[in-house]
């Protein structure tokens, strides 16, 4: 009976849940644990097993009792079926899967952040580390920023933590027009972005009439879903990039038709970084050039190029006019 009282004042409701040692070191409370063995529904095939294949001993925080620091060493058991051959650990309800803290010490985290404690004072009292507090408060409390502009601009970046479990990419929302950063999401994954979405006022979502975004479809998605009346645009850079990877393919083409010891070949290989060059900024003026022997301009090195493939020359013309015609989205002009 008293062993059910304990584990009611702990919080540690699993039915079938044995205390099995629990002793006081210095100014830590040290509880073990382990569950009974029982039979076990397989997640894959749904079949029933009892079969145990290993134990793992989780060491995790689970706050205070009595002054101390409850330190709870929990003995999981991973069962096997045995006939799809599945491992599986067995259910519990006080520790999420890789977590160091208790679902319990986390509530307690929670309840102080809504007292309006420190990050510090809750770090010393709970026996956590502050940084521990504050991604509770990151996941649980986003501030949102509800005012939006007309226009927005959806682009990823990558973190300087690329070990993150979030993953390498950040997501950051900026205003093109102001240069200015709204928002910063920790990571691109396309459900994080929906719910970060879903949390901003439906007034603010409709003010925007322009969003600008890569080709990446799940923003493409969630913008259309969220931006009603927003125009979806793709930002130039990518179309330019598109473009080049297609004028290097003709070009590569071209050189293959050329024996590697021809003037073709050389020459398509040499100048590759120069056919794909802004042609607002082709130089047209006259140097000695060391492969030509003879005093050539950037543009006539291109001309000097195109003569090879009449495909490439055609190819560069098409190239050249977008790049010449089109304009950088909301650029400010005197």
């Amino acid at each position: 009976m008293h062993i059910n009282n304990i584990k009611k004042l702990l919080h540690l409701k699993d039915k079938d849940l044995i205390i099995t040692n629990f002793n006081y070191e210095s100014n830590n409370a040290i509880l073990n644990i382990e569950f009974k063995k029982a039979n076990q529904t397989c997640p894959n095939c749904r079949n029933t097993t009892s079969y145990v294949h290993d134990y793992r001993t989780r060491k995790f925080k689970h706050g205070n009792v009595n002054g101390y620091n409850l330190i709870v060493f929990y003995k999981r058991r991973r069962y096997v079926c045995k006939n799809c051959s599945k491992r599986f650990p067995e259910k519990n309800g006080f520790i999420d899967r890789y977590a160091k803290i208790s679902n319990q010490l986390n509530n307690m985290i929670l309840k102080k952040l809504r007292d309006k404690n420190t990050f510090l004072q809750i770090s010393k009292s709970l026996n956590i580390s502050s940084s521990t507090v504050i991604r509770r408060f990151d996941k649980h409390y986003s501030a949102i920023k509800p005012d939006i502009p007309s226009v927005i601009s959806v682009d990823e970046f990558k973190k300087s933590n690329t070990n993150s479990k979030l993953g390498k990419y950040a997501l950051i929302i900026s205003d093109p027009i102001n240069k200015k950063i709204i928002d910063i999401l920790p990571n691109r994954r396309k459900n994080h972005f929906d719910n970060y979405l879903y949390k901003l006022p439906t007034s603010a979502l409709n003010n925007v009439k322009i969003a600008v975004i890569d080709m990446w479809e799940p923003y493409r998605d969630l913008l259309k879903k969220h931006f009603i009346n927003a125009e979806i645009v793709i930002d130039r850079f990518h179309y330019i990039r598109h473009i080049i990877w297609w004028l290097n393919d003709i070009r590569v083409k071209a050189m293959d038709e050329y024996k590697r010891n021809q003037g073709g070949y050389k020459l398509l290989k040499r100048y590759n970084k120069l056919l794909t060059k802004n042609p607002i900024n082709i130089s047209r003026f006259f140097k000695h050039n060391n492969y030509f022997k003879k005093l050539m301009s950037q543009k006539t090195i291109i001309d000097k190029c195109l003569e090879y493939s009449e495909e490439l020359k055609r190819a560069y013309e098409f190239y050249k006019h977008f790049q010449i015609n089109t304009e950088t989205p909301f650029e400010n002009k005197e």
